[in-house]
């Protein structure tokens, strides 16, 4: 198991390892200087560590995550720092899943999410979700009209000739 002390509270939380079913470098405040670690059951699914934003405290959390790394068990997937996002939705298979079937759409979004280094531990990388629906105001939608949905193929400021508008203004 892993102790971890936390500096305001000085509270310390065991997890055991063989449960990390994944091990993610991230950025906390715009800066690599943290971890995320997910686990397969138990009362907390995942924590999230920040380092500090010193170089010594990165080299830290490099260390730390190397020595987590190699204690953890094999199944559990581990990102080094080199790996891209489009390499880790190869390798978790989360496309493949999608499209088979055996993910629903808030999972996909969710992987994509937590795979582009997103995280609800911090608010400035907290996950995104598209805005597909247009019609807002009707009691009860159908799913098979297609004007129900939002043109994709158009930016969010560019939905109609009002927001257009607004947005050339502004950007002008």
């Amino acid at each position: 198991a892993v102790n971890l002390v936390k500096q305001r509270r000085m509270r310390r939380r065991r997890w055991v390892l063989s449960s990390v079913s994944g091990i993610y470098l991230r950025r906390f405040r715009l800066r690599d200087s943290a971890l995320e670690v997910f686990f397969r059951k138990g009362k907390h699914r995942n924590f999230f560590v920040d380092f500090g934003h010193t170089k010594d405290n990165a080299r830290q959390r490099n260390d730390f995550a190397r020595a987590l790394m190699s204690a953890a068990p094999a199944t559990a997937f581990k990102q080094v720092p080199s790996m891209s996002v489009q390499r880790l939705v190869y390798e978790h298979k989360v496309q493949e899943k999608w499209l088979e079937g055996k993910m629903s759409n808030f999972d996909y979004l969710m992987a994509l999410n937590t795979l582009a280094g997103r995280s609800y531990n911090d608010l400035c990388q907290y996950p995104v979700f598209p805005w597909v629906i247009s019609d807002y105001t009707s009691n009860s939608i159908d799913l098979t009209d297609s004007s129900v949905f939002r043109d994709l193929s158009k930016p969010m400021g560019a939905l109609n000739e009002h927001r257009l508008g607004e947005f050339l203004d502004r950007f002008n």
